[in-house]
């Protein structure tokens, strides 16, 4: 059956210590962390942060099977940009670096979006003080994205069951064939549109209006337990980074000649 891979980012409540802290603690962390893997260009420390992503992901998210799905839809991508990367350079090491970086760029969205409900996202977007319209079109966009999705799977599943194949021919040929998947998709996205619009005019929104949120975010202990944490963890690999690096490499040298032996 053909499944389309933008499913994996779906938001998912759970019972787990992420979903239960402030969206805009998970915010500022998220953005320390691609702070953190854009400046640092060693791979020691590109794997230390993979190691610190996947702990917050797997212990306070418990979202494994989530991110398997996310690392498997991701695959493709990693895969073309270390073989473009290897192309250039021909150098298999540096090769890895983006795609380490792209690995944890990733991950680090994924510590916000897939905890975090659209909803909350765009209370988050008000409080630091950006326009409804804004923070309403921001949450639409998410919850529309994953909508497309799943309209693109139901259209693709009917036309297959009709005998329609999409990757058969020449280029010219394939373009033509997923015209009967793009038209309806477009039709659809229109009207959905429409209907978005629709309501929000029933319910009288208009830009500038005041209106009370349903939930109301304060922040935390453990709010604030995890961004001091996360601070101090980026600022010790930003300044001790060669040091940390050092010790692994010779952590790894000293096991390599021990297994060795």
């Amino acid at each position: 059956m053909y499944r389309i891979g933008l499913e994996a980012f779906r938001f998912e409540e759970r019972d787990a210590p992420l979903y239960r802290l402030d969206p805009r603690a998970k915010l500022l962390v998220a953005f320390i962390y691609m702070i953190l893997t854009i400046l640092a260009n060693s791979q020691a420390i590109q794997l230390l942060i993979t190691a610190l992503l996947l702990a917050t992901l797997l212990l306070l998210g418990r979202l494994g099977r989530k991110l398997v799905k996310n690392l498997v839809t991701l695959a493709p991508l990693m895969t073309l940009v270390f073989l473009a990367n290897y192309l250039v350079s021909g150098d298999l090491m540096a090769s890895l670096l983006p795609t380490q970086k792209l690995l944890n760029l990733v991950m680090s969205l994924n510590t916000f979006f897939l905890t975090t409900n659209p909803d909350d996202f765009a209370i988050t977007l008000e409080k630091m003080g950006m326009p409804l319209t804004i923070t309403l079109a921001f949450s639409l966009s998410l919850r529309f994205i994953h909508v497309l999705a799943r309209v693109l799977t139901e259209i693709v599943e009917a036309q297959l069951s009709r005998g329609h194949k999409l990757d058969s021919g020449g280029l010219t040929t394939r373009i033509r064939n997923y015209t009967a998947i793009l038209i309806p998709l477009i039709i659809i996205s229109v009207r959905k549109s429409i209907s978005v619009a629709e309501t929000l005019e029933l319910r009288g929104f208009r830009e500038g209006a005041r209106h009370t949120p349903f939930t109301t975010m304060k922040i935390g202990f453990w709010d604030v337990a995890y961004i001091i944490v996360s601070i101090s963890i980026a600022t010790a690999l930003l300044i001790y980074g060669g040091e940390i690096e050092n010790i692994l490499l010779e952590i790894l040298t000293r096991y390599l000649e021990d297994m060795a032996i």
